[in-house]
């Protein structure tokens, strides 16, 4: 997220951790957030609960009805595994994620009643050592590319 109202939610969110580390009780603390700060709150709140809302309207429309099995654990963990294996915090990350674990669930066929166990070992395997997701190793490997290239071509004309 960038922007004004960007930097101002990430600060909230940074406090809230702060308050969490201080251990002091959650009522205490919303008693002295401004009004200010109460309205962008409720602002962001209101912002993810209107995506999600439509982001279920757009799932109703394409499947056509909508079955509370889709929503079992299951299908919970496999959509936390696709945010966390891609990078939390970037959308990029997320597509990233889904991209690279689409395919696992036609490879565990043979094991389905144990996929859920292989899922969570994915998740904390990448929470343990690749805890920012495979964008971080993305964006690394972007980086690396045009410096690779630019050495190429100014040692190709060196030579």
């Amino acid at each position: 997220m960038r922007g004004e109202r960007a930097g101002e939610i990430h600060a909230l969110q940074d406090a809230e951790r702060q308050v969490g580390s201080q251990r002091i009780a959650v009522g205490e603390e919303l008693e002295r957030v401004e009004d200010g700060e109460r309205r962008l709150l409720s602002a962001a709140f209101a912002l993810s609960a209107t995506y999600a809302g439509v982001a279920g309207g757009l799932l109703s429309v394409v499947v056509g009805f909508i079955d509370p099995v889709e929503f079992g654990i299951s299908a919970s963990l496999r959509q936390i595994t696709f945010i966390v294996v891609g990078g939390l915090g970037s959308v990029a990350g997320s597509v990233i994620g889904a991209a690279v674990l689409s395919a696992l669930p036609e490879v565990l066929r043979p094991v389905k009643e144990y996929s859920d166990i292989i899922y969570t070992m994915i998740l904390l395997g990448f929470l343990l050592f690749v805890p920012r997701g495979l964008v971080t190793i993305w964006t690394g490997l972007l980086r690396m590319l045009p410096r690779a290239s630019v050495a190429a071509v100014t040692e190709a004309r060196a030579k």
